[in-house]
């Protein structure tokens, strides 16, 4: 339709103008994430927005892919006190991680997170956070233990299992038509595994969408 033509048109970054002007009505801000649709560390005014938001004394996120966290890149959220960062983290191999979070490599992200460490260890900053966002389908839900595990290895302090922001059942959570739908028994008992698996290990792992975990599916939760 024309009116859905109109509103694709208007999709694009937000720029720094715009951010400022939110911002300005909202000056008791407590959080604030900076997740769109696509990658957030893309938009050019990214660095101002992060900037003039800290200096507000505000709680500042989002979620990345992990891909673009250069060493500068790296240093500069440090340095300007990004408080926490969720990396999108989709499988525990490349064989899977590759296959569902496109574009994005298992071995390359996760040097670039042993990089990180080392960077703000050596900057002696406790910011930002560091968390996996785990978006379960289909193909991966088997492997979120192990995802906790790498976690760990990795110094990750928080694992969000997001078992309900998908409809296992719709084509965006089958890559491979072999894989079994799960029962929810199952759902269950792998989740119950990672979160011992966190517990043991020292990692927080949270379950995004509660009531999938109990044998009940539902849609993404975060408007709520």
């Amino acid at each position: 339709s024309s009116a859905a033509s109109d509103v694709y048109k208007r999709q694009g970054d937000m720029t720094f103008d715009q951010f400022k002007g939110i911002l300005d009505q909202m000056p008791r801000l407590i959080s604030l994430n900076l997740t769109g649709i696509g990658e957030s560390l893309m938009n050019r005014d990214v660095w101002r927005m992060l900037e003039l938001a800290k200096s507000r004394g505000t709680y500042v996120w989002f979620t990345t892919n992990g891909t673009l966290l250069t060493e500068g890149i790296s240093r500069k959220l440090i340095n300007i006190g990004v408080d926490e960062l969720v990396i999108s983290f989709d499988g525990a191999n490349s064989e899977t991680f590759d296959k569902v979070r496109l574009g994005a490599r298992f071995n390359d992200v996760v040097e670039k997170l042993e990089r990180f460490q080392k960077i703000r260890k050596e900057l002696g900053s406790k910011k930002p956070k560091l968390a996996f966002g785990i978006t379960v389908v289909r193909d991966n839900l088997a492997e979120v233990p192990d995802i906790v595990r790498i976690a760990a290895g990795l110094g990750i302090e928080e694992t969000i299992i997001g078992t309900g922001l998908v409809q296992l059942d719709s084509p965006d959570a089958i890559h491979d038509p072999k894989t079994p739908r799960p029962t929810n028994e199952q759902i269950q008992e792998i989740v119950r595994e990672a979160v011992r698996i966190g517990k043991e290990r020292g990692v927080k792992a949270t379950v995004a969408a509660p009531e999938t975990a109990k044998g009940k599916e539902c849609n993404c939760v975060k408007p709520w």
